[in-house]
């Protein structure tokens, strides 16, 4: 398991987890501005 705190590119958000495993991954983002999360899974 990764989790990492870094802000990337001009979409204002930040990595709150990152997984990844053979078979697949789930990545979860927070955007700076308003706090929002974003769930993205990789099958």
């Amino acid at each position: 398991m990764v989790a990492g705190f870094v802000v990337s590119g001009c979409d204002n958000k930040e990595t709150v987890l990152d997984i990844e495993t053979p078979d697949g991954g789930v990545e979860v983002n927070r955007d700076i501005d308003d706090g929002s999360l974003s769930v993205d899974v990789e099958e």
